[in-house]
Parts: C-alpha cells; structure tokens; sequence
C-alpha cells in the first residue's frame, strides 16, 4: 500500500481521537481559533529567449498564492494545511505540460491548483517532532532535498520524517517519502526514498553535517520535473562556518549502485570561499560534478534540489538533478553581492566546463548573474533578476546540453502575511 494511503487512514483515525479528546474539555475551540494563518503571493513577469531553436522567446505574467491554516498545539498534536493555485494572467510560453511546445520557449510555471501541504506534527515524545502527511522538505543548503520555491509551484513529498533534538548540539533528521508533488503538477511516484541527516553544532561558529539519501525509483513511472528517475545511493558531509569575516562551504557526496541500478560510480565536490568587507562581500566558489565512466552513463545526481541556486541562473544544467551529465560539469564562479540603501545587488560570473570526454571534451560555455533585491515594507519585496549564458563556440558547433545562447529575466512582487486566526476579526 502506498504512503499516500497509509497517511489518509492514519490522519483520519488520529484526528477522531483528536477530536474526541478535545470535546472532553471547555475549551474546544482554541483548537482553532489560537491557531496562525499564513499567505504567500507572488505577482512575476519572465521572459526566457534560447537562441537559434526555431521557437519564439517565452514570456508571461502570473500570480502565484500560497493560503496556509496551523492550529494550535493540543496535547503534542497540531495540524497544518496550504492550499496553493498557479494563475496564467498572460501567457506565451511552454510551460512543459503541452501548452504552447515548440512555438515557444519553456518557462516551467504551468497553471493549477492543489493542496500544497497537509500533515499533522506529534510532538508527544521529549525533543523529537513527528510529521506525517504533505510536507516541504529542505535539507541544509537544498543542494539534494529541496521545495524549489524559486518556481511559482514549489515541490513537497508525501512523508513521514522525524527530527530529534534530544543530543546536546545534534539535530538528527529522518524521513521516508513514496511520492513527490513536482513543480509541473505531476505526482512523481516512488518505491521508497529515504533520508537521513546529522547536523551538528557544537563547534562554535561551525557546522557538520552527515547525510545518506537513497532512492529507489518506480521503473514505471515516467517522471516529470527536475527529479530522479534512477535507483541510486548518495552519502556525504557538509562543513560550514567561518572565521570572523571570511566564511566558508564544503560539500562532499558519493554516489553508486543501489537496488536495480548498474554502473553508478560518482562524486560532487562543491567549495565556497566569501570574505564580508564592509557592504561588499566578494566570492569564490567551485563545484565538480563528475559524470559517467562510459558514453551515456549516469552522472552524479543531486536528486531532489533546488537546482536553480546552483550553476547559473539561466538553468541549463538542470539535468544535474537527474543525473543526465554524462561528460559532468565544472562550475568556476565568482560573485559580489553589495548592500546598500536596504537593497541587495548580486552579480556571479561562472564559467563551465566537463569532467569526462566521452562525447564531448570542451568547454560548455559562460555565464553573467545579476540580481537586485528590495524590501518595500515587512510584507512586501521586489526583485529583477537576470541571466545570460554565452555557449562555447565549439559547443555551439558539437550540439546538446548547453550548446545555445540564452537570456531570461524576471520581475517579481513577492507578498507575505502572517498572524494569529483572529487577528482579521480584531481590527
């Protein structure tokens, strides 16, 4: 029986407990009304031109909400719901689901509407939370479990997880899924991920994190979205803190066979360097995907992140998720980030090149990033967002992953309100 079910049995039973245990008391209706209320909306304008690909450039503007419910805590049990709907106010883009394939560039923003999270948080046993149902995952820096909140519809998993507080300085979090609701409104399912992760602070200024992230595919699922679609196991460690004003991020994952897969034998080396000086804060920053040992293998996948933070804005490498760099990909990147006025300026230059030859041995290509980000009040921020990648002129020639030209950018209002359930009735 799928999770899915299991969770719809398991939420209907425990909330008639719920409930019943609650009518025994006066004060049935705190439940509720003590409860907290959330709403996300996001108006945005994009527009994504791929060079020379026989298509039109993609542009369109939509209005993203996100309306969330929390209750109160009774007993160590409490709920959360979100419900969340994508609206087309104007579009001409392909919003890979169909709609307009091939006249137009892809911008990943279909329409829809669907219960976004729906799970029920034990907190019954000392230190440790249980959540049960629909929920955003987002482990350390999204880098393998991620919401992808940078689209307009953001990415959770039908779970079970647990986090544990109970050693001194260790966070242990722990989490089985067999469904993930995907960014294009397709319901990705699994046999079985699993996720386990260690955090720990004890070391002032300094973080360290061990993971193990095993995933084991449906064969006959056909897959949609920025996801794994292969049986693989991926172990690692993260080092972060700094030293006064210079910081530092490491990460190192292994990657190999794990139930019906054959021939999976990768690594990921990501560092980061960032020294603060003042309102400038420049950065260094390397990343090493490696690919396959032989022409159309797998390379190393980073499963389920937020892929659009890593390796340029304009997301040509996104089949590092899936693990569809066979040649890899080296990401050199420096960036400056200014902050000034309450806004934010970012720019990243990144250069990109394989790890392997087997089909192809040159470089992919370069990249510019720039980003201004403002905060108009407490609930509402305005950002303008660029990318332009320039491909190599041999990868021009050879074709593929990365072989084209692109700019995109982004204008977006982002507005945010939150409060107690009877706050609106109090005004």
């Amino acid at each position: 029986m799928k999770l899915k079910k299991l969770l719809t049995v398991a939420l209907v039973g425990l909330l008639s407990l719920q409930l019943t245990a609650i009518e025994k008391v006066d004060n049935l209706g705190d439940f509720f009304t003590k409860g907290t209320y959330e709403l996300n909306m996001r108006l945005g304008y994009e527009y994504s031109d791929l060079e020379d690909n026989g298509a039109q450039p993609g542009k369109g503007l939509t209005l993203s909400s996100y309306i969330g419910y929390r209750t109160a805590e009774y007993e160590g049990v409490s709920f959360y719901g979100e419900f969340h709907n994508m609206w087309k106010i104007w579009d001409e883009y392909n919003d890979l689901r169909g709609k307009f394939a091939g006249a137009n560039d892809v911008i990943a923003d279909p329409d829809g509407s669907r219960l976004q999270q729906m799970y029920m948080d034990l907190n019954m046993i000392p230190d440790t939370n249980i959540r049960i149902g629909r929920q955003a995952i987002k482990l350390d820096d999204v880098h393998f479990i991620g919401d992808i909140i940078w689209r307009n519809t953001a990415q959770t998993f039908d779970a079970v997880s647990l986090t544990n507080k109970s050693i001194e300085d260790t966070t242990i979090f722990l989490a089985y899924s067999d469904n993930v609701a995907s960014i294009l409104f397709k319901e990705n399912e699994y046999d079985g991920i699993y996720m386990a992760n260690v955090k720990y602070t004890g070391i002032k200024d300094h973080t360290q994190t061990g993971f193990a992230y095993l995933v084991n595919a449906d064969e006959n699922e056909n897959v949609a979205g920025p996801s794994i679609a292969h049986d693989v196991q991926t172990y690692g460690t993260r080092l972060t803190g700094g030293f006064d004003a210079l910081k530092y991020d490491f990460t190192y994952a292994y990657q190999s066979d794990w139930q019906d897969s054959e021939s999976i034998d990768a690594s990921l080396i990501q560092g980061s360097l960032a020294y603060k000086m003042g309102d400038f804060t420049p950065a260094i920053s390397y990343a090493y995907h490696q690919g396959s040992d032989e022409a159309g293998g797998k390379g190393f996948a980073n499963l389920f992140s937020t892929a659009h933070k890593f390796n340029g804005w304009s997301d040509q490498f996104l089949g590092t998720n899936s693990g569809a760099l066979s040649d890899g990909l080296q990401d050199f990147n420096a960036s400056l980030t200014y902050k000034k006025w309450g806004m934010t300026f970012k720019a990243v230059y990144h250069y990109f090149d394989t790890t392997e030859s087997h089909t192809y041995d040159g470089a992919y290509g370069q990249e510019i990033d720039f980003v201004v980000v403002k905060p108009i009040n407490e609930n509402l921020t305005a950002l303008a967002k660029l990318a332009y990648y320039d491909a190599d002129s041999e990868k021009e020639a050879f074709g593929g992953v990365g072989s084209k030209d692109e700019l995109v950018f982004w204008l977006r209002l982002d507005y945010k309100l939150q409060g107690k359930i009877t706050d609106p009735f109090n005004m």
